[in-house]
């Protein structure tokens, strides 16, 4: 279903229904797609050389565009140009992404994970307190998960059923180590 763009399909006719069949994102017919994450109504694509593309539903900024329009075509999220990404990570309204260098990126509808602050994060930000220590990443619904390059799990977000792994119910508006 391609409702809010998230096929990447653009404007044609049929682009907005239900596709049945697989079908190239014609943005990509002539460039190397390296990996692809899928959120509930938006879409990133990791290109060869690092860069991001994104595409769909963008009400939060899950685009990183910089905006709150959608977009039924692939869009360089220009807020991580000049890091060299190799990890994309899409949830419901939020995307992350992890340089080759161990550092992480959100944006979107991330307000879960600070305290205080409303609002959606429109561009990529990093996440200083994981600076360049970051070998992998998964984000949930309103959590993130990261696990270091000494191999120590990072979770925070909202914690009301337990899934940040720190034994409570409890949210972290910062990464916080979980102890195994």
């Amino acid at each position: 279903d391609g409702h809010v763009g998230q096929l990447g399909l653009g404007e044609r006719a049929g682009a907005q229904e239900k596709v049945k069949d697989p079908t190239i994102v014609p943005a990509f017919q002539q460039t190397s797609v390296s990996e692809v994450a899928c959120g509930a109504t938006h879409a990133l694509a990791l290109m060869g050389d690092g860069s991001i593309y994104a595409w769909g539903q963008n009400a939060s900024g899950q685009l990183g565009t910089g905006d709150d329009i959608s977009r039924a075509e692939p869009t360089l999220v220009v807020g991580v140009r000049a890091v060299h990404v190799r990890q994309v990570v899409c949830s419901d309204c939020a995307s992350v992404a992890l340089s080759a260098y161990g550092d992480l990126y959100l944006w979107g509808e991330v307000t879960w994970l600070t305290q205080g602050e409303r609002g959606s994060w429109w561009v990529p930000r990093g996440v200083p307190a994981l600076a360049g220590c970051v070998w992998q990443v998964s984000l949930g619904p309103y959590h993130v998960a990261a696990v270091t390059f000494a191999g120590e799990i990072f979770t925070w977000g909202l914690g009301y059923e337990g899934q940040l792994g720190h034994g409570d119910t409890l949210d972290r508006h910062v990464p916080t180590r979980v102890v195994l």
